[in-house]
């Protein structure tokens, strides 16, 4: 392992792959933990949560309710061993749209169908429920990106023992003079190249201020924009690039300097709206889904009922009976947490 300083700091960055598998593990094993009452244990008997993932979800405690909901739901309609007659109860549409209403921050274009709506919100009779939903989506999805980060950057371990005073070193250099020549050639690269810079270093920055005391320094939206505008802007008027290319880049630093600008109340909205999607530009309501691919929803509530019925039943009674029960506690389910929701009929 390298020794800490501010140049390895600086230079640290996370495996991509390994950093998006260990995030996409962390919403499955959140959602799975996050139906309520019996139908978890029912459905998930294996489920758990690792690390921080515990508190990541106590922070986003309606969202991951109302998403482990819907994306049960969702399962379920598609799924070959739930009777149809069962299957058509349940609103398949709506629990799909639940991720994209949730990730749809303002309205699209007219010419385009806004999830919001179409999920069944209003925006102006809905907007506390609507800014909630979004805001706790927005704050899981970042929460499992920064474990997951740090997991896969193992060696940022040994600065967050002291996360202030090395939150400060790395403000204080990269919004300083001495950080012009590299920022310069991150540019001279190309858009693509600038957003992962200031994605690995925003990310590396909300880590190290969030672990440890700050003494009053800027939140890490404030340093970005700090960076871009009192290093970038200046920087990028004496770089030889084509005009559209400059004018990308102006564009991206512009929009850090303006989300960096707002007041800190409003943090998670920087963080989600602004500089988080102008560097990542992650199809947020795709992860969620993704998350769950390979997870069938009925191993655990299959088990629960086989075990019901013992092997002195004829085998195909017993199988019979099981499918039975299975219907009716996938019926229970839908009278206990799709109807309040909307998502079954």
């Amino acid at each position: 392992m390298s020794q800490p300083s501010l140049l390895h700091l600086r230079n640290l960055t996370a495996n991509a792959n390994l950093r998006s598998q260990l995030g996409q593990k962390s919403i499955q094993r959140i959602m799975m933990a996050g139906l309520p009452g019996q139908f978890r244990w029912e459905f998930f008997p294996q489920a758990h949560f690792e690390r921080d993932e515990g508190y990541i979800a106590s922070r986003s405690s309606q969202f991951v309710e109302w998403g482990s909901i819907h994306l049960l739901f969702g399962r379920l309609a598609q799924h070959p061993q739930v009777d149809a007659d069962v299957r058509g109860r349940i609103d398949a549409q709506k629990a799909e749209l639940f991720f994209p209403a949730c990730v749809q921050r303002d309205p699209p274009p007219r010419s385009q169908r806004d999830p919001v709506v179409a999920y069944g919100w209003d925006r102006a009779r809905d907007a506390a429920l609507v800014k909630r939903m979004q805001d706790e989506c927005a704050a899981l999805f970042l929460g499992c990106d920064r474990a997951a980060y740090a997991e896969a950057a193992p060696e940022l371990a040994q600065y967050l023992k002291e996360a202030g005073g090395w939150y400060e070193k790395l403000a204080r250099y990269i919004t300083s003079p001495l950080y012009t020549r590299d920022f310069g050639a991150t540019m001279k690269a190309g858009a693509q190249p600038l957003r992962d810079m200031l994605a690995n270093m925003y990310t590396k920055l909300c880590i190290l201020h969030e672990a440890g005391p700050n003494s009053g320094l800027a939140a890490p939206p404030q340093v970005m924009a700090d960076l871009c505008q009192n290093v970038g802007l200046p920087l990028l008027d004496t770089l030889d690039l084509p005009g559209d290319a400059k004018d990308e880049i102006r564009n991206i630093l512009e929009r850090a300097i303006a989300m960096g600008k707002v007041d800190a109340s409003v943090a998670l909205d920087i963080n989600y709206q602004g500089l988080g999607a102008i560097t990542t530009g992650h199809d947020f309501g795709a992860v969620f889904t993704t998350a769950m691919d390979g997870m069938d929803v009925l191993n655990g509530l299959g088990a629960w009922v086989a075990g019901l019925f013992g092997f002195q039943f004829i085998p195909g009674l017993r199988e019979k009976l099981i499918a039975n029960e299975m219907a009716k506690k996938v019926k229970q389910v839908g009278e206990h947490l799709g109807r309040p929701l909307g998502l079954w009929r």
